[in-house]
């Protein structure tokens, strides 16, 4: 009876044992090796070329804006069937060729036809997630707090309600290959481009008024995508979502009359969403010399259907000029700076008060 119950017991350990060993892998020969190698092509970046820049202002090309280097890309393979994860590698060998960059590794995969989707890992004010699934994947920026939106907008945030306004991302390099793994392959090269999701603008307003301007100015733009499903390459519409972004005073040597003062910025969005027309707008603030925020609201809707918006990426408001009022000319009471708000004077009033 005893020794029934010994083995009993020894086939049960060995059963848990098995059954704890067991989990999913996926299923390839470690003989069948898919070697990828990924090119980045940062010329379709909108803005950057010489032959394309409406200012050449260098501070407006600085690396938080145009961030097109990456030493790190991830790399998923799908089912093309399910668009369900089969496996995943990161490519961090990184070579430069034709002032190109080129990132490359190997990932072993079994027989059969995949989805692979690249992109660059390593970037900052872009979150991702949903990468069990090509149709959930996800890229996005997070929200700015309310305290930013009014900072931004003062009085003018209500206008944005509803609305979510998003960091400015920077590039997300994305690259798509359908692949068809033969039992006769040993290794397959893959040579594909990554270009990037994200499109830039060029952003300008004149301005009168401009020495009363101090360097704290921004600006709002609404009617843009807030996110993009970069495996299936599909910009998020509906709810629309807004940008903000600094702006820089400037010159615009082309206007030949006064002022050719600007207010202008180079920025990054998810992409302006198809024949929307509602929201549409950019709100311009900025924090005058006496500490008070001054706004400005401007429809965008024709700015956007522009051929030099459409060709260039180059949103040219002239048909209003922005007057930034000189704050000594009455000037709001009480304060010391900073946002004056204007209480109304104390006014007398009768009545009877019950002990």
């Amino acid at each position: 009876m005893t020794k029934r119950i010994l083995r009993m017991l020894a086939i049960l350990v060995v059963v848990v044992l098995s059954a704890a060993a067991c989990h999913r892998r996926p299923l390839y020969d470690p003989e069948t090796s898919v070697k990828v190698r990924v090119k980045v092509n940062v010329k379709t970046i909108c803005n950057i070329t010489e032959g394309t820049k409406r200012n050449t202002d260098p501070r407006l090309y600085d690396k938080r804006t145009l961030s097109m280097n990456t030493d790190e890309m991830h790399v998923l393979v799908y089912y093309p069937d399910t668009r369900n994860l089969y496996t995943q590698t990161w490519l961090r060998a990184k070579t430069l060729e034709n002032g190109e960059q080129v990132l490359s590794g190997d990932l072993a995969v079994d027989f059969g036809e995949w989805d692979i989707v690249i992109y660059n890992w390593d970037t900052q004010s872009i979150q991702k997630t949903g990468f069990n699934s090509e149709s959930t994947m996800i890229a996005y920026t997070d929200e700015i707090p309310s305290s930013t939106r009014v900072r931004y907008l003062g009085t003018k945030a209500d206008a944005f309600d509803g609305i979510g306004i998003y960091e400015e991302p920077e590039h997300l390099f994305v690259a798509h290959k359908d692949v068809m793994v033969a039992p006769r392959d040993t290794v397959i090269v893959i040579d594909t481009e990554a270009q990037t999701v994200i499109d830039t603008y060029y952003l300008q307003i004149r301005v009168k008024g401009i020495q009363h301007a101090t360097t704290n100015a921004n600006a709002v733009i609404s009617g843009l995508s807030p996110s993009n499903r970069f495996a299936l390459n599909l910009r998020t519409e509906d709810p629309s979502g807004a940008v903000c972004f600094p702006l820089i005073a400037s010159k615009d040597t082309t206007i030949t009359d006064e002022p050719n003062d600007v207010m202008c910025a180079v920025f990054n969005t998810f992409g302006k969403i198809p024949d929307v027309t509602s929201n549409l707008h950019a709100t311009f603030s900025v924090v005058d010399t006496g500490g008070n925020l001054q706004t400005l609201d401007v429809n965008l809707d024709d700015v956007f259907k522009k051929k030099e918006a459409i060709e260039n990426h180059w949103l040219i408001i002239d048909q209003v000029i922005w007057e930034i009022e000189d704050p000594n000319v009455n000037p709001q009471p009480g304060g010391n700076g900073g946002f004056q708000p204007i209480v109304d004077d104390w006014e007398e009033e009768h009545g009877e008060i019950i002990l």
